[in-house]
């Protein structure tokens, strides 16, 4: 962690950071899997695992080389490994495990790096922080492995072309990296950039590129919007979005059932045509929107 000006209560295990600064947490490879940069403060809580960016917040978390989030916001939250676990439980006499994680502790050698994974990430814009416009956003890619590549040994494995692009946006958005979860409580856009091929083969181990996750219908590019929540999940390849309650109060659902029973009753024959459904409420809002 770097910034302008630091305090550090090391009776709390608490940092401050006054002004702009970056932070940087690296795999036992020393390669980057989460780092951020910000403008106004950072407040971290090393015995809770949690750290609070504020001011114009860019963060970039890389759980593997082929994946790479990319997140802005006015300000973001992070869940992570809380520090010392290991010493902390066997400090606490009334752990079940205190015993063994004492042991575990003079074993532990002095030199050995804690890594710190990110659990949780919730990120939000100034719309929310700072009554400003500006939205939080991520930018979600994924990458085909390089086939191309010469590996330099069995587990190396290099970044092709991508495959999947998704850029969401938001007044709230919750990142769960390991998972591959988005979860968004607030209404936002999607966009989905999906270059896979319809013959690409599904993904076997977690290093490879999870290219097929929507499926081979799904390639293109598709554009969605919502005014309740939404939730994504990349490795289960399924999308929930909610909408709010319609502008009248009515139901959708009983809307639709009346209309199908409407038209059945006007004609047999068009009730069983195949049909596309579209719902608005336009003609309820006002004229200024």
């Amino acid at each position: 962690i770097t910034g302008t000006q630091m305090r550090v209560d090391g009776l709390r295990r608490e940092l401050f950071v006054h002004g702009d600064g970056h932070l940087a947490a690296n795999d036992k490879a020393d390669r980057p899997i989460f780092t951020a940069s910000w403008q106004k403060s950072l407040r971290l809580d090393d015995s809770k695992g949690e750290a609070e960016l504020r001011g114009d917040v860019a963060a970039t978390s890389n759980q593997n080389v082929l994946e790479s989030d990319v997140l802005r916001a006015g300000s973001i939250l992070v869940n992570f490994t809380p520090g010392l676990s290991k010493l902390a439980q066997a400090d606490d006499p009334q752990s079940q495990a205190a015993t063994a994680a004492k042991a575990a502790a003079k074993k532990q050698d002095s030199t050995e790096r804690l890594i710190r994974n990110v659990a949780r990430i919730e990120a939000r814009g100034s719309s929310i922080e700072t009554a400003g416009d500006s939205k939080a956003t991520v930018e979600s890619r994924r990458y085909r492995p390089d086939t191309t590549a010469p590996a330099t040994s069995a587990v190396t494995v290099s970044r092709g072309e991508l495959a999947r692009l998704l850029y969401l946006e938001s007044d709230k958005l919750i990142v769960e990296p390991a998972k591959g979860d988005f979860t968004v409580p607030t209404p936002g856009r999607l966009f989905i950039d999906d270059r896979t091929a319809a013959a690409a083969p599904k993904p076997t181990d977690a290093t490879q590129s999870p290219s097929t996750v929507f499926g081979s219908s799904s390639s293109g590019t598709s554009l969605f919007d919502w005014n309740g929540s939404l939730q994504l999940s990349q490795t289960k390849g399924t999308m929930t979005m909610t909408s709010a309650k319609p502008a009248d109060g009515s139901d959708p659902a009983k809307n639709y059932k009346t209309i199908r029973k409407e038209l059945a009753e006007y004609s047999s024959e068009l009730a069983e045509r195949d049909e596309i459904i579209a719902i608005n409420k336009m003609d309820l809002l006002p004229d200024e929107k």
